[in-house]
């Protein structure tokens, strides 16, 4: 099967499954970011960034450091704590945060609870939480680099080339 017929079939399974499938963001991103009713007061926002290389990052004004990085080049890699793939990827990119990086982890709700967190605060890096007022449906492992709060490029999952 070709590559853009796994991506719609895959985004037809997802859009078929009624939304209380859904504990938390799944991995998957597919067409352009919608909004769609939850069924409840909280909205779902499915997130495709690649479609927002050379313009401004739309969801800036739900992240809570956006003042911080919409300033200067940032590499912006949204995680969630229960995420296996975002949790071994950590120490590498805190490490390169600390070699002088300008890193900013964003964490996608539901958020860790206290004592479950998987990032500090550390001077080394931002940290910062995206805003809880939706379901947030992220590819796994986000990183974007922007300039300016400019998408310069957008990189997910593990595999092929890192940031």
């Amino acid at each position: 099967m070709r590559q853009g017929h796994q991506v719609l079939a895959i985004c037809l399974v997802v859009s078929l499954m009624p939304i209380e499938h859904f504990k938390r963001p799944t991995g998957i991103a597919c067409g352009q970011p919608t909004t769609k009713s939850a069924g409840n007061d909280r909205s779902v926002e499915v997130v495709d960034l690649d479609a927002l290389v050379g313009s401004k990052l739309r969801y800036l004004a739900q992240i809570d450091i956006a003042d911080q990085i919409n300033k200067g080049e940032w590499l912006v890699v949204f995680f969630h704590h229960d995420c296996t793939a975002c949790t071994k990827s950590l120490p590498q990119l805190k490490a390169r945060a600390r070699k002088g990086e300008r890193i900013a982890f964003v964490e996608i709700p539901p958020f860790a609870r206290k004592g479950e967190e998987v990032i500090d605060p550390d001077a080394s890096w931002a940290l910062g939480k995206l805003s809880d007022d939706r379901e947030w449906f992220f590819p796994m492992l986000t990183r974007v680099k922007l300039e300016n709060g400019i998408v310069q490029q957008t990189w997910h999952g593990v595999s092929g080339k890192q940031p």
